[in-house]
């Protein structure tokens, strides 16, 4: 399987905070999009003192209002958006009434329509079947010759029914493999979780402007920057055997924001290097720390990460828990021994150089 067709398979098909966060990035790319249209097309026409390029600009400034105000309100969805926009270039173009802007507007409202088929999730035939016939009759609404609307209505039609089973097919094949790899999540001997350091990243660098090789002893010298950091990281997803190794009573305890006062003195260094290791977007990550579960009790963890993210920066990583309590003791116990026999060693050496010291006068 390729990057992009596991990223595709995490991303897009996955948990429900996945498919948030597709819809968070469809609505405001398209936002960004539409108001990057927009300027360009009100620069054309002021430039050419051309009416055609001022009212071509309508369009995607009313696609431009429409996502941006779903992105203040916080109601942020691809679907909705992708309807907003088809509705907007429909209506748009018989007010325009150039002709030179018709293949580019029924390209749109193919593509848009095609992309939509990716949010569908039931009566998928009937959503097909809806569109095709409302993009075959749209043309005869643009004040076009009967026979032209006919041959652009049922080369719009069929066009779309092409794309929407491609995406469709592609949706299918992803859905599939996503299943295999939440099953493999869900039944792995080893702790998983899933975890969105976004928030925290953004802190940090909020916090921290200095040279990138310094943000280390930053981190150290100011604990409360780590811990409002680790406050800022949210648990997006936990397997069975990471809620058994936490002592939760379910993954409910677990997924959400996590508690910055769980950084301690003696973790400290641990997140401190993890926040680094985000910071720096590294791919992988390792490292020990002692953290108390639910019930109360102590234990030592190995914590290795895997990066996520199709960004520079490790924004949502894959960590994999592992208890090492056992090897912890072991280690300390056998460091008492070394104390405890060099204790000795010395307390004889000085029982014997007492003695012979007096004797040699």
């Amino acid at each position: 399987m390729t990057p992009m067709a596991s990223r595709l398979a995490d991303s897009l098909l996955g948990e429900r905070a996945d498919i948030l966060r597709v819809h968070r990035r469809v609505v405001r790319v398209g936002a960004i999009s539409s108001w990057a249209v927009a300027l360009l097309l009100l620069a054309l026409g002021l430039f050419t003192d051309s009416d055609s390029f001022l009212l071509s600009a309508l369009g995607p400034v009313a696609a431009g209002i429409l996502m941006t105000s779903m992105i203040l309100l916080g109601r942020e969805h691809g679907g909705v958006a992708l309807l907003g926009s088809v509705v907007v270039v429909g209506v748009i173009y018989p007010l325009v009434g150039d002709e030179r802007l018709l293949v580019a507007t029924a390209v749109s409202l193919v593509v848009i329509c095609g992309m939509g088929a990716l949010f569908v999730e039931r009566y998928k035939a009937t959503f097909v079947a809806s569109v095709a016939v409302i993009l075959f009759l749209a043309p005869h609404t643009w004040r076009l010759p009967f026979d032209q609307g006919l041959v652009l209505g049922s080369v719009m039609a069929l066009a779309f029914v092409v794309t929407a089973i491609i995406f469709l097919s592609i949706r299918e094949a992803v859905t599939t493999v996503n299943e295999r790899l939440k099953t493999l999540f869900a039944d792995s001997p080893a702790a998983l979780l899933e975890e969105d350091w976004s928030e925290a990243l953004e802190y940090v660098r909020f916090e921290y402007t200095g040279p990138p090789e310094r943000i280390r002893a930053f981190l150290l010298a100011y604990p409360a920057v780590v811990r409002r950091a680790v406050s800022k990281t949210r648990i997006v997803r936990v397997n069975q055997a990471a809620i058994e190794l936490l002592e939760a009573s379910g993954p409910e305890e677990l997924i959400g924001y996590r508690d910055g006062t769980m950084v301690t003195d003696e973790n400290l260094e641990a997140f401190a290097e993890a926040l680094v290791s985000v910071y720096e977007g590294r791919s992988t990550f390792e490292t020990e720390a002692k953290v108390f579960t639910f019930r109360g009790r102590p234990i030592w963890i190995q914590a290795r990460s895997v990066d996520l993210s199709d960004r520079r920066e490790a924004e949502t990583v894959l960590v994999g828990l592992a208890d090492i309590t056992s090897m912890k003791a072991r280690q300390e116990a056998m460091a008492e021994l070394v104390r405890a026999k060099d204790e000795f060693i010395a307390k004889v050496s000085h029982e014997l150089r007492t003695p012979l010291t007096a004797v040699l006068g």
